[in-house]
């Protein structure tokens, strides 16, 4: 099974020392947060990730080109580099664009959360179950992803920012449009958290600041999946198994209930479903740079796992000790 890595966040810094008459010296700032977002804690489902990268120029080095300022020409009729738009804020223009065209709303039509007391009480019993038998196996996936889940993608693809930036800029926009359309519906029906219903589920994380419904890491990562799916039908099948596991682990870490989880992937479906007959040229010319980068890749059986008790080497093929 992969490993993953947990996101880093910079220490605290160190206390300033006191004054000799004085007052006390000021404290330290707050070290720098690691590469995984720049939000608060937990709650990472609409910013840039590790895998984005610095995109634009870096700063320049001390001392570096210092002419007379009235000799040194200028660069008149430039425009900002196509690729040094950060993906997020690009895709966020993506998103934009497919909220302004005519009957994604329609095409949802996402139905309110069953909340009657029966409902809620059968889904607590599945979240409690979670909780006993896989919260602790998954609690590093779960912190991990809480904080940024598409570097994972990023890893199953094996892209960046820097390495097929095209397919990266496909995932950063399903991130937006996903985001976007969560968070209208997370407006609309205001569903309470589980922890808010019933404190026992004692979440392994940090309850996010917005409401449950629908499951915006199941909507998010299913549109990512999908989207993939159409730019490279071979990574299709192991981006929907990814996208499932990000789901289900917002359940196991107490913070969605599962009916959340199945508005969130249902959502993703309609939306997919609405770009593939609307009209959105922004989101088709993202999709068509990222099928470029997949043109000649195609989808093969795994290696299988040798039947227990056979050998993998042939020891006659081996060199002797002689």
């Amino acid at each position: 099974m992969w490993q993953w890595s947990e996101p880093q966040i910079g220490g605290q810094g160190g206390q300033g020392g006191q004054g000799g008459q004085g007052g006390q010296g000021g404290q330290g700032g707050q070290g720098g947060q690691g590469a995984y977002g720049f939000g608060l804690g937990g709650d990472g489902w609409l910013w840039a990730s590790a895998a984005s990268g610095p995109v634009s120029a870096p700063p320049a080095p001390f001392g570096w080109l210092q002419p007379d300022p009235q000799k040194a020409t200028m660069l008149n009729g430039s425009k900002f580099p196509p690729g040094a738009w950060d993906p997020l804020l690009k895709a966020a223009i993506v998103a934009g664009e497919f909220l302004m065209t005519q009957g994604w709303l329609d095409e949802i039509k996402l139905q309110e959360p069953n909340d009657s007391e029966e409902a809620l009480r059968r889904e607590a019993k599945t979240l409690w179950g979670y909780k006993l038998s896989l919260r602790d196996a998954r609690a590093n996936e779960i912190s991990a992803q809480a904080a940024d889940f598409t570097v994972y993608f990023a890893l199953l693809a094996g892209t960046s920012s820097a390495i097929r930036p095209a397919t990266w800029s496909l995932i950063m926009t399903a991130l937006q449009i996903g985001g976007a359309v969560a968070v209208h519906y997370k407006d609309k029906f205001n569903r309470a958290r589980p922890a808010q219903v019933w404190p026992l589920l004692a979440p392994a994380i940090a309850t996010p600041g917005h409401a449950s419904y629908p499951n915006a890491h199941a909507l998010q990562s299913r549109l990512i999946a999908l989207c993939l799916g159409r730019a490279a039908p071979a990574l299709r099948c192991n981006a929907l198994h990814l996208a499932d596991r990000i789901a289900e682990n917002r359940e196991v870490a107490g913070v969605h209930w599962p009916s959340d989880t199945c508005a969130g992937k249902y959502t993703a479906d309609k939306i997919m479903s609405f770009l593939k007959r609307a009209e959105v040229p922004k989101f088709n010319e993202a999709l068509k740079a990222a099928r470029e980068e997949w043109a000649e890749t195609i989808s093969v059986d795994p290696p299988r796992e040798p039947p227990r008790g056979a050998e993998v080497v042939d020891t006659e093929d081996l060199p002797s000790d002689d």
